[in-house]
């Protein structure tokens, strides 16, 4: 997933400069200025986030929360401003879908990055395999939530794409009510987000 946040941004980055050089640039300077400078602070915060949570300390996985969280919230206020369904220019389409996605995964990433601080609390450092009856959580259905509500209120129905990718890939899937409730909400919300964009 961070490949494509990384050589998305990449490419956005090169279409506003080609646009730029070719006098073809006509987005809100001051929009465009708030995007890119939460998006390029969401990256710098994001750069930070890996050598703190590799000292696996409990502070440290707090602190790698506290930052995936800072992160998330940039990257959802940049992905809003950008509101990419409703702009004329590509680049800027573009742009905004890369920022949305950056968005969605930064808030599955800080959900499981709460869920790591609290099993360590929990649990201790280093405990690796756990009862699944122990673990089922209701965290997934909340960040379904979260990221519908986004789709529907921004009408931006990538939100929650990211975390409807990721739930696929949670150890019990199958036989997890919890899991398919929030796969159902994620439906709903793009769903929605879609409907209401084409309308």
């Amino acid at each position: 997933m961070w490949g494509v946040i990384f050589s998305s941004q990449f490419l956005f980055s090169c279409a506003i400069l080609y646009n730029t050089l070719q006098n073809e640039f006509t987005a809100d300077s001051s929009s465009m200025f708030n995007h890119c400078a939460l998006t390029a602070a969401a990256l710098l915060v994001a750069s930070v986030w890996e050598p703190v949570f590799l000292i696996e300390r409990p502070w440290a996985f707090a602190w790698a929360s506290v930052l995936l969280t800072a992160v998330a919230s940039m990257a959802t206020v940049a992905a809003v401003l950008t509101d990419p369904f409703f702009q004329a220019e590509w680049y800027l389409v573009f742009g905004g879908v890369a920022t949305t996605i950056f968005s969605g995964w930064t808030i599955v990433a800080a959900g499981l990055s709460v869920g790591i601080v609290t099993r360590v609390y929990n649990r201790g450092v280093g405990i690796r395999e756990v009862d699944m009856d122990e673990t089922t959580s209701f965290w997934p259905l909340v960040l379904a939530v979260f990221t519908a509500v986004l789709a529907i209120v921004f009408s931006n129905p990538i939100f929650p794409a990211p975390l409807l990718v990721t739930l696929f890939f949670v150890k019990g899937v199958a036989t997890s009510w919890r899991i398919w409730a929030a796969v159902g909400v994620c439906v709903v919300g793009t769903v929605c987000g879609v409907l209401i964009v084409v309308l």
